[in-house]
């Protein structure tokens, strides 16, 4: 009899799920959501009702952990699915799987399914968890590689047929944003009036689209059928595999970065899981009619390591205009207002760039900064703003926002953030280049850097002889830095070397001369 107490109160035969959520339970100190009900409202958004209703309720991403967090009212907690707040703009969640946390469903039944604009959003049970699967809304024609190779063998073969439009068809990092040097090269040209159409392609439905232009999902109909038929193409990393520049076609390249890691071709480091990426380097680097460079050290690089033998645009990059321009002040202070920043804090923003490797086996990249250090030494009257690169997957150990510190991640346009920003805090990113011009202090951050130069990735630039700012190894040495206060930007021959042409008016170089026809 006393083993069989033993046995019926020991958590042994618990499954893992509930397991976790007693140790939750118990580390909170408070009841998880119970969910017994699950419906969706005329608004589009799905209703979470059940007991001990939460504050708030937080989303994660599972593959990429991003969070999003709910407000919990009196009838539930509303998941506004196609109408999250992102800066002051609403997108819908972004696909994958997004896991509720301390919440528990003990319902009988989920709803059905639900499609609303570019998404399908499905609600699914997995043990005692509720997880919302968020995928493309593509027509049944569209789903799956088979249905892919047959829109690109027939619809897109057919109308490459057609006579070209007036139309601008812009990619900016494989249809994740309408940022970087294709956003610069499109204000420019909208400022204009030349008579173009204009239009986005996303891969997710997460940005809005500027005003004027039209958006198309990535691998619709729609997707083929401008790629088939603008007059210009204008990218900063590869098209698609399946795109074929058409004669009479215009494709402009333009980048993301001056080159301070190992790029293209050039990368050695893991080689064999690089073959799909430089197969597509060499189909889709003989198809550019145009290539913008930064500056004269990134040229002979970009085309060695992308094997590119034709026309460069030495002419700075048009991404880096509003750094410049009159007006930027403006444009400052309406970003720190949309953040919350008041004026009186210093802004630090820290913007690591990804590891091949924990990308390449899954694993998440925590920071290296230790950000409660920080906090100990600078809140009070600094702000730090953190910003993952896109492709890295955050931990579980990145720090959830508050007063002093800001997760910017999945901030549009990373040339707003160098705007205000008093200080850059990077290890390996181009970002270094772009905030140097502004004579600004930049901090390299480089715990790991001989194993990313010999094992990882590899770089171009010897950061030990040419930072653009002090070089430091460890995190204490940082936020010691940044507590005395850096107050020495990039010298000049760095900015001579690498900054040139940052004057902003780099778009209206590239479209005077790219679009000098028209």
């Amino acid at each position: 009899m006393p083993v069989l107490k033993l046995l019926r109160w020991s958590t042994a035969h618990v499954p893992a799920p509930v397991r976790r959520a007693m140790a939750r339970l118990k580390e909170n100190g408070r009841a998880e959501f119970r969910i017994d009900l699950v419906t969706w409202t005329s608004e589009g958004d799905l209703l979470l009702s059940g007991s001990h209703t939460p504050q708030s309720l937080v989303l994660r991403h599972r593959e990429t952990g991003r969070e999003v967090t709910v407000p919990g009212t009196a009838e539930g907690v509303r998941v506004p699915c196609t109408r999250v707040l992102s800066f002051g703009d609403e997108i819908p969640l972004a696909s994958g799987h997004w896991e509720l946390r301390d919440a528990v469903w003990t319902g009988r039944r989920l709803p059905q399914r639900r499609i609303e604009g570019l998404h399908v959003f499905t609600p699914r049970q997995r043990g005692t968890r509720l997880v919302l699967a968020v995928t493309p809304n593509h027509a049944p024609d569209e789903k799956g590689p088979r249905a892919q190779e047959r829109l690109q063998s027939g619809h897109y073969a057919g109308r490459r047929a057609l006579p070209l439009l007036d139309l601008v068809v812009f990619d900016s990092m494989s249809g994740r944003a309408a940022s970087c040097n294709p956003r610069a090269v499109h204000d420019e040209l909208a400022m204009r009036d030349l008579g173009l159409e204009f239009v986005w392609i996303s891969a997710d439905g997460q940005f809005t689209p500027p005003s004027g232009s039209e958006v198309v999902l990535a691998g619709s109909r729609a997707h083929y059928e401008v790629m088939a038929r603008a007059r210009y193409v204008v990218g900063n990393v590869r098209m698609p595999r399946w795109f074929r520049k058409r004669e009479g076609q215009v494709y402009l390249q333009t980048w993301h970065g001056t080159p301070i890691k190992h790029l293209g071709l050039d990368i050695e480091a893991m080689a064999d899981r690089r073959e799909a990426a430089f197969a597509h380097i060499r189909s889709d680097t003989p198809q550019w009619d145009y290539l913008v460079s930064p500056n004269p050290y990134a040229t002979p690089i970009l085309r060695r390591a992308y094997g590119y033998e034709g026309e460069v645009l030495e002419v700075g990059y048009p991404r880096n205009d509003v750094l410049y321009r009159p007006g930027k002040e403006e444009r400052a202070a309406a970003v720190r207002a949309m953040l919350g920043i008041p004026e009186d804090k210093k802004i630090v923003l820290y913007a690591p760039t990804w590891r091949d490797d924990l990308r390449f086996s899954g694993t998440p990249q925590e920071l290296a900064l230790d950000v409660y250090d920080a906090r100990r030494a600078l809140d009070g009257d600094h702000v730090l703003l953190v910003r993952a690169h896109r492709n890295a997957r955050k931990g579980a150990g990145w720090p959830r926002p508050d007063a002093f510190v800001r997760d910017v991640s999945a901030y549009p346009d990373a040339a707003d953030l160098l705007l205000i920003s008093d200080v850059l805090v990077t290890d390996y990113s181009s970002a270094m280049v772009d905030f140097a011009g502004t004579g600004r202090p930049v901090v390299v951050f480089a715990p790991d850097l001989e194993r990313y130069r010999d094992q990882v990735r590899g770089l171009y630039l010897d950061l030990e002889e040419k930072a653009p700012g002090p070089l430091l190894r460890t995190s204490g040495d940082v936020v010691a830095a940044l507590r005395a206060g850096v107050a020495q930007g990039a010298d000049e021959a760095f900015r001579a070397e690498f900054c040139p042409f940052d004057d902003g008016g780099a778009a209206a170089r590239v479209i005077e001369h790219v679009f000098k026809g028209m």
